[in-house]
Formats: C-alpha cells, structure tokens, sequence
C-alpha cells in the first residue's frame, strides 16, 4: 500500500499564506501596541558663578529723570471711533 502525496490547490496555498500573514500582522500590531513605552530621562546639571562688583561711584553734578509710564490696558485698548450721524431718506 503506497500512498499517494495530497496535492495542494493554488487557491488553497493562498489562503494559508494570506492567513499566515495577516496573523503576523495582528501579533506584530498587538506587541507594539502592548510594549513597554521608552521614555528618555536626561539630567542636566550647570552651575554658574559670576561675579558682580560691589561700589559704584558717580561724578558729576545730579540731574533729575521724569519718566511717564503707560499701563499696558491703555495701549492694547483701539482708539474710539464715533460713528456719523445717520441721514435720513428722502
């Protein structure tokens, strides 16, 4: 008794290969989806040293500065515009 090899329909092969492949597709999709997140910590560590002189002298005869300051509604605030009489139809 011998037996004969199945042979493999072409419709058939390609249903097991597209099955194949879409169920690589699903488990790659579910692992990504599924992986632990990297996240990328970065300690930046910078210490700065300067040093600033302590006396000031000033010559010269005193001199007195007037300074105006506008606060920062006034300047933002459009200016107003009246609107003309309304004329009346004939």
């Amino acid at each position: 008794m011998s037996q004969e090899p199945t042979k493999v329909g072409r419709r058939s092969f390609i249903n097991y290969l597209v099955a194949v492949v879409a169920t690589g597709v699903i488990v790659g999709a579910g692992m990504y989806i599924a992986g632990p997140k990297q996240t990328v910590t970065e300690t930046v560590r910078e210490t700065v040293t300067s040093t600033v002189p302590t006396t000031i002298t000033i010559t010269g005869s005193p001199t007195t500065t007037t300074t105006t300051t506008i606060p920062p509604q006034q300047l933002l605030q459009p200016p107003h515009i009246h609107s003309l009489p309304s004329q009346k139809s004939p």
